[in-house]
């Protein structure tokens, strides 16, 4: 789980760094910018139907909001990667929240 985790925030940074391009409209940017954090912010989508509520989207936007702005602007994908090992990400994973 910790490392789908990782991969997935990998491929989020990803695609809003422009280093992989999709045709779809996964994400979307927040239009308030004055808000804490970073000013990398996704609106997460509105899930219409139960399945939506798994989908990647849905599961990654309020992870990738949470980050801090250093790990979010990092230079590149492998800063990234090096950066987001050192966060503790234990309080978004399900497994470890059941048997904290």
């Amino acid at each position: 789980e910790h490392r789908r985790l990782i991969a997935d925030l990998t491929m989020v940074y990803n695609i809003i760094h422009d280093k992989i391009s999709i045709n779809t409209h996964l994400f979307t940017p927040s239009p308030n910018q004055n808000l804490r954090g970073h000013p990398l912010k996704l609106t997460v989508p509105l899930a219409k139907s139960n399945i939506q509520k798994h989908f990647f989207s849905q599961r990654v936007i309020p992870i990738w909001n949470s980050l801090p702005s250093q790990v979010v602007l990092a230079p590149s994908t492998v800063s990234f990667k090096k950066q987001i090992n050192k966060i503790d990400l234990n309080k978004h994973l399900i497994f470890c929240s059941i048997y904290s």
